[in-house]
């Protein structure tokens, strides 16, 4: 294999990394693949002396970076309101999303939920979390996000207040598309069941 071919497969790398970022529904995510996209394609477009490609994906790569900090650095202006499962607010929510939420959680077990909070960041909803209290544990039954707000402080914010009335929360859920979100939020498996406590 010659140098060159290798520099066209390096090349036709960023290029593809760059698209594929662009089908991310995480900002997140978007944002850390096209940087690492416009490393890749710059890199090779300095090797074939287009100068102009590569500056502008060292630009492109500087606007993701800056974008990247602000994302993580900003404080989300989050707060939430405890209501139940008959509220207009959170039917019309789990209809709005119910083809996401279905991918993570039973939206059929919604109606044996005792505790439901809604989480908005400023005046937008930004998620819904319902759960069936069990003594000083609450078993989770649906702890969604909406897409934009996956990469966000959500979680910690919303376990830090429900940290004020419960020991233990306990996802017990059989959906593996949920678990890594688990384990990222200080969930520990005990027996078959995904539990977060609290010191």
């Amino acid at each position: 294999m010659t140098n060159q071919l290798i520099w066209e497969i390096i090349g036709y790398a960023g290029s593809a990394l760059v698209l594929v970022s662009l089908l991310m529904t995480s900002i997140v995510k978007l944002r850390v693949i096209n940087a690492i996209g416009c490393v890749v394609f710059s890199t090779y477009a300095f090797v074939i002396h287009s100068i102009p490609t590569a500056l502008m994906n060292v630009a492109l790569f500087v606007i993701d970076v800056f974008f990247l900090i602000k994302i993580l650095s900003d404080k989300a202006d989050f707060s939430c309101v405890n209501t139940s499962v008959s509220d207009p607010i959170v039917n019309h929510f789990c209809e709005q999303f119910s083809t996401d939420i279905s991918q993570y959680f039973d939206l059929s077990q919604m109606q044996s939920a005792d505790r439901v909070v809604v989480i908005f960041d400023n005046e937008t909803v930004a998620g819904l979390l319902a759960g069936k209290s069990e003594g000083n544990r609450l078993k989770l039954i649906i702890d969604y996000t909406t897409q934009q707000y996956r990469d966000c402080k959500v979680g910690p914010y919303i376990y830090d207040v429900l940290s004020n009335s419960f020991n233990e929360l306990v996802y017990a859920g059989t959906n593996e598309k949920h678990v890594p979100y688990c384990l990222k939020m200080g969930f520990e498996k005990v027996n078959g069941e995904y539990i977060k406590t609290f010191a």
